[in-house]
């Protein structure tokens, strides 16, 4: 077997022992637009370890490829994980970070902090790991002036890149160095596109929903958050049953950060 240098085709010679003859069956990718393109959506849903019982079960009743991030040191933190994992759906530490409006907004417990030395940093990342250890990677909570800041970000990023973990930007700023950063230390990373439960609408789903489809059309992968509040949760079941049948299919974070030839 034999595969083109850009993967587009597969040449494979068989031999027919009845007829005593060799044969070359050749595969091709299409290209001739017969099929419609298909965008990946990956949804992560922020904020778990706050409750658990019957909401936390309507959560876990979505779709499996949607991402948990699950902020630790929370009374449910640990039983979201457990009850994802064993579902074989994917989580991620939600990393509580300093925001620019601290402290009138407290990001929480054991927070990464701008005037943190590197190896505290490292050691409340470690912490948080051993804690969350089924979680495939981390975002962050809050973390507007965290992530502003190279010297905060990099001793996070090493922390994950030593434990095959991806770093997902939630983009709390604009001046966030945390997806360009993860790219240059070789960390699978990806960003936010869209926050789906954020801005005040007339009617916020048709909004969102229509942000989605015009991404689409220009993006072959998207990333979004929404949060662990029953609302968010109505309207997160409202706009996938709208996106239904627009050729956008749901995959997990691990589908948008890990190029695909790591992925066996």
């Amino acid at each position: 077997m034999k595969e083109s240098d850009d993967g587009s085709k597969i040449e494979m010679e068989i031999f027919d022992p009845a007829a005593k003859q060799y044969y070359i069956l050749i595969l091709k990718n299409d290209t001739s637009g017969l099929y419609d393109k298909i965008t990946e959506l990956s949804i992560v849903i922020d904020d778990f370890g706050y409750f658990g019982g019957p909401l936390l079960d309507e959560f876990l009743a979505l779709n499996k490829s949607i991402t948990f991030a699950v902020l630790p040191d929370l009374s449910y933190s640990e039983e979201v994980m457990q009850k994802a994992y064993n579902q074989g759906r994917e989580t991620i530490i939600h990393v509580p970070m300093e925001p620019e409006t601290y402290p009138k907004d407290d990001p929480g417990k054991n927070a990464i902090y701008v005037d943190l030395t590197e190896n505290e940093i490292k050691k409340r990342m470690k912490k948080f790991i051993k804690q969350l250890p089924l979680c495939i990677g981390a975002n962050n909570h809050m973390g507007s002036l965290a992530t502003q800041h190279e010297y905060v970000m990099r001793p996070v990023l090493e922390i994950l890149k030593a434990n095959d973990m991806c770093f997902f930007d939630s983009r709390t700023s604009a001046k966030t160095v945390g997806y360009t950063l993860a790219e240059d230390m070789e960390v699978p990373t990806c960003q936010r596109d869209i926050f789906l439960d954020s801005g005040e609408y007339p009617d916020r789903v048709t909004a969102k929903t229509e942000n989605i489809l015009d991404l689409a059309s220009r993006k072959d992968k998207i990333v979004a958050i929404t949060h662990a509040k029953k609302g968010s949760l109505e309207e997160l079941k409202q706009i996938l049953k709208n996106l239904e049948g627009n050729n956008i299919k749901l995959v997990p974070i691990t589908d948008i950060v890990l190029p695909k030839e790591y992925v066996l």
